[in-house]
């Protein structure tokens, strides 16, 4: 039942971001892949075109899931830095890895201790929620995962 409505969430977050068809594909990968820990609200944080700085709606998000490890002791959290298609490979793994360590800092400053980030890794541009050429799938692919383990 968990592993639904994970899906379903991932379904109307696809269909709202006109990426429908690469989140099944993601989603069903991811929920084959997890462990069974309780993931976060907000798995995805997004970021705007070749920025590593988040908005406020997109703070409030790292918030969030700072709060979700407070009430989750035993979790730890890999962050993966993803990119759109635009600019080189070193440019988008470095952007990726930039904006992940964006995020492990806003959780730091909301009182997650360090040791719970067992990973931060930058994917670049190499793994896209969305394959499409638009700027909706830019948009999509702009974002730093926030995974529980």
């Amino acid at each position: 039942m968990r592993a639904l409505n994970v899906w379903c969430g991932v379904m109307l977050a696809a269909a709202l971001s006109g990426c429908a068809t690469q989140l099944h594909v993601h989603a069903q990968a991811i929920s084959a892949a997890a462990p069974t820990v309780t993931q976060p609200t907000h798995r995805l944080v997004h970021f705007a075109f070749a920025k590593d700085t988040l908005v406020r709606a997109e703070n409030s998000k790292v918030r969030a899931n700072a709060e979700w490890m407070h009430v989750h002791p035993d979790a730890v959290m890999l962050l993966e830095g993803h990119t759109d298609a635009v600019g080189g490979a070193d440019y988008n793994v470095a952007l990726g890895d930039r904006r992940a360590r964006h995020v492990a800092a806003g959780l730091m400053q909301n009182g997650v201790d360090p040791t719970r980030l067992a990973a931060i890794v930058s994917y670049g541009k190499t793994r896209p929620l969305c394959r499409t050429n638009s700027r909706s799938a830019g948009r999509c692919n702009r974002r730093v995962e926030m995974l529980a383990r």
